[in-house]
């Protein structure tokens, strides 16, 4: 099977990521997650919608730089499992 195929994010895949949140305005970092998080894309609300959005049909490795609105984020979509379900 093709290995790009499998690595496309899409609904109901499990992914795992790392970001960071820089100031548009300062440039500094305000957050940086160093080791990856998981979710299931489509499934799981653990990140803002314009986040989810912009990772749909991304490969591994891909960056991509989504502008938020601080103001218009609900912070539950930032709140993450603190267990690993296997």
């Amino acid at each position: 099977m093709n290995q790009q195929i499998e690595d496309v994010v899409g609904d109901k895949k499990y992914v795992e990521l790392m970001y960071k949140v820089i100031d548009k305005k300062s440039g500094s970092v305000l957050t940086e997650i160093e080791y990856p998080i998981g979710y299931v894309h489509g499934v799981n609300e653990v990140l803002a919608p314009a986040v989810t959005a912009e990772l749909e049909g991304k490969l591994a490795g891909d960056v991509i730089e989504v502008p938020i609105d601080c103001n218009a984020v609900s912070y539950t979509h930032l709140t993450l499992p603190t267990k690993r379900i296997v």
